[in-house]
């Protein structure tokens, strides 16, 4: 069993049917990064992680089904999350913290 889920700090990002990104939140010193997603909405959002200039797609990102939480461990590097749907809007909501 690992070590429970510690949040830190949350963001959220609307998506829409146009790629959008926000930078995740925390302090950048944690070395195993753990990033929890929710989708709160009626419809997927399709996710992609990487720096300042990361775009979401609805053909090559990570779909995230809409009332799931998914936990992603962030590799150095992830400081912004990209979102876009196929038509409609959801909130993701991303808390950074530790843990699993």
């Amino acid at each position: 069993m690992g070590t429970p889920f510690n949040p830190i700090a949350t963001v959220t990002l609307a998506a829409t049917a146009t790629s959008g990104r926000v930078a995740l939140p925390g302090p950048t010193r944690i070395q195993q990064r753990t990033l929890r997603v929710a989708v709160i909405g009626a419809e997927a959002a399709f996710l992609a992680f990487g720096d300042s200039a990361v775009t979401a797609t609805t053909a090559a990102s990570m779909p995230v089904l809409p009332g799931v939480v998914e936990v992603f461990s962030m590799v150095p590097g992830y400081t912004h999350v990209a979102a876009i749907t196929a038509t409609g809007n959801v909130t993701v909501s991303l808390t950074i913290g530790e843990g699993e």
